[in-house]
């Protein structure tokens, strides 16, 4: 039984709910692994948050992920195209048409393979491009997972009963695609924006124009009824559907295709549309370094040459050539005390269990890398 208008909204809606709770959940955990990446680990933790104390951050979360980057991502992507079955087309023009394309959208490609190893995983999207090339007509955008909507019940991607996009998109842009309305504009928002941040006095739409003024849009592929719906929250309150077509792509079998592709590295077990951060299995260890190396540097600004001085024994000229360090200085003292002036004070040396938890930490690292 078809699903009226009403419905569908709904179910839009529902699946939008959803997906944005799940990731606002983890936008701690996500804001943790972006700052290790970017090396403000500090940025992120309260750990030694104080102008007492000195902090040290190791790199070693961006080495971590950059040494997958090397050795996962070529920088000339190709293929090889073999013998068509059905003695078919021009192989060598399909293998040159594949891998010039591979090559403009290498960018894409990188971007989407870092984005999978900081986060649980990501996604390349396909889209239509302007273009008087007719071979420059479709371009590659990698997203982030939390722009993404999938059915987190399906074991394999192709058993998807929906995928959405989530973007932000201009009000002449809306205009453009869906016609002029009331648009209920909004300021365009990042992800990791804290929650609950105070409000900028100056942030008001009142005075943009409509190129800086955003709608948040979904793009909602249904792929058990071969529909495709667009909603934003930005117009009638979000009641209504913006548009609905059919989904304008199809596979050789003419079921409908979305051009959204998946990347994951690790998936979690019992639910394979979740992914696992390869930032994640190292964190702890990043954590632990960083703290130890902070400790250390502190500790090592502490250890001082200090000294005891016999009281009255040497007069304030004479201490402050001492103190002072002059190479050849000469010292007048009472030969019956000399000897017995100065002492040493005692300055302990850190424990070497800090250097065999450092080694252990980098071991810990060394076994989740590439």
């Amino acid at each position: 039984m078809a699903l009226t208008h009403s419905e569908k909204n709904g179910f839009v809606r529902a699946v939008v709910a959803e997906h944005e709770a799940l990731w606002s959940e983890r936008q701690s955990d996500m804001r943790k692994y972006k700052a290790a990446y970017m090396t403000n680990f500090y940025k992120e933790r309260n750990a030694f948050d104080t102008h007492a104390q000195l902090r040290v951050e190791t790199s070693d979360a961006y080495a971590y992920i950059e040494g997958f980057i090397a050795s996962l991502f070529s920088k000339a992507p190709s293929i090889e195209i073999g013998a068509d079955i059905q003695g078919k087309g021009n192989k060598n023009m399909i293998k040159e048409i594949a891998n010039r394309f591979l090559f403009e959208q290498r960018t894409q490609m990188e971007l989407a393979s870092r984005l999978a190893l900081i986060y649980p995983n990501s996604f390349m999207k396909l889209y239509p491009k302007d273009s008087n090339n007719i071979l420059d007509r479709v371009g590659i955008k990698a997203l982030s997972p939390w722009e993404v909507i999938v059915d987190r019940d399906a074991t394999t991607w192709d058993e998807q009963r929906f995928i959405g996009h989530i973007y932000y998109e201009t009000v002449s842009g809306m205009n453009h695609k869906f016609g002029a309305k009331k648009w209920n504009p909004i300021t365009k928002t990042s992800y990791f924006e804290e929650h609950g941040a105070p409000a900028d006095p100056y942030d008001s739409t009142d005075n943009l124009p409509n190129q800086f003024l955003y709608c948040k849009v979904v793009e909602l592929y249904d792929m058990i009824n071969g529909k495709l719906y667009f909603w934003t929250p930005n117009w009638s309150g979000g009641d209504k559907l913006l548009s609905e077509d059919d989904i304008p792509l199809e596979d050789h079998n003419d079921e409908p295709v979305a051009p959204i592709v998946p990347l994951y590295y690790s998936r979690v077990p019992d639910q394979p549309m979740d992914g696992i951060s390869a930032m994640k299995r190292i964190y702890d260890q990043v954590y632990e370094k960083n703290i130890l190396r902070s400790f250390w540097a502190n500790a090592v600004r502490r250890d001082t040459r200090q000294y005891l001085v016999k009281e009255g024994a040497i007069d304030e000229e004479a201490l402050a050539k001492i103190t002072a360090g002059i190479d050849g200085a000469m010292i007048p003292v009472d030969a019956e005390t000399l000897g017995n002036i100065i002492s040493v004070v005692p300055s302990i040396p850190i424990s070497s269990n800090h250097s065999l938890y450092l080694q252990q930490i980098d071991q810990d690292l060394a076994k989740g890398s590439v």
